[in-house]
């Protein structure tokens, strides 16, 4: 039996804060400090913390692969960059340095929870998926709740064929014959993860835009079409989504 901790959802909820926080915070030398203090908190629950996946999910999986995802972050826009020099939101009046707390604080949050870096300076505009043509709200929501409803069917059924699917079990069974054709539903759990992300993108996107926090041409889809995925290399440069562009953001503004 494994003598580490189990992971609680607090540690997550604290690095997230901190990370929020870092992009708040006018100081360099309290970035750096805050800096450190999340790369210590991320490495803790990497390395001194286990997780039951078989009782919490992919829930607790997604947690578990956030903290170095965090880590690249934080160094990229943080450690390299100067956020309130270097981020700034397309229309922006001023820099946000000479904000009130809380106005930088909700800045924070705001460019904290958008790594692909829509209507920023920095937005990678040839990666993203096109743009919503849906001109009003009430428009986007409607096309948004379609398409969930569309997304949801093949959810289900890759759902079931996974569930089903011997390799997927605790104890690998000895298969033989046409049974090795489940090799194949490997396929259907990268599928699943497309559909089930989409579902619960297009969720958070109407939610935002009925909230009038976001509006409609600033929530495009997080893939882009399947059907451009005909190679390995446009698979991650065009179909899949392009979180980790925020990630270049530093090399980039250095050329």
């Amino acid at each position: 039996m494994s003598s580490k901790l189990n992971l609680h959802v607090g540690v997550w909820l604290l690095v997230e804060a901190l990370s929020i926080l870092s992009y708040t915070v006018k100081s360099s030398r309290l970035r750096l400090s805050l800096f450190v203090g999340i790369v210590a908190t991320c490495t803790y629950g990497l390395m001194c913390t286990t997780t039951d996946f078989r009782r919490y999910g992919m829930g607790v999986r997604g947690i578990s692969s956030r903290f170095p995802m965090i880590v690249l972050f934080v160094s990229s826009n943080i450690l390299l960059c100067d956020p309130h020099k270097d981020l700034r939101r397309v229309g922006q009046k001023g820099s946000i340095h000479d904000a009130p707390f809380l106005s930088r604080l909700w800045w924070g949050l705001l460019t904290w929870s958008n790594p692909r870096g829509i209507n920023y300076a920095h937005e990678p505009t040839p990666a993203l998926p096109p743009r919503p043509r849906q001109t009003t709200r009430t428009m986007f929501v409607v096309a948004q709740l379609k398409s969930i409803i569309w997304y949801f069917l093949p959810f289900d059924i890759l759902g079931i064929i996974n569930r089903a699917n011997p390799y997927y079990t605790k104890d690998t069974p000895i298969v033989a014959g046409f049974q090795h054709l489940w090799w194949l539903a490997g396929f259907g759990f990268g599928a699943m993860i497309y559909t089930l992300t989409s579902i619960q993108y297009k969720i958070l996107a109407i939610i935002l835009v009925v909230l009038r926090i976001s509006n409609p041409r600033e929530c495009p889809d997080f893939y882009d079409s399947p059907f451009d995925a005909y190679t390995v290399c446009r698979m991650w440069s065009k179909s899949w989504h392009h979180i980790e562009q925020g990630l270049h953001f530093a090399c980039r503004t250095r050329r």
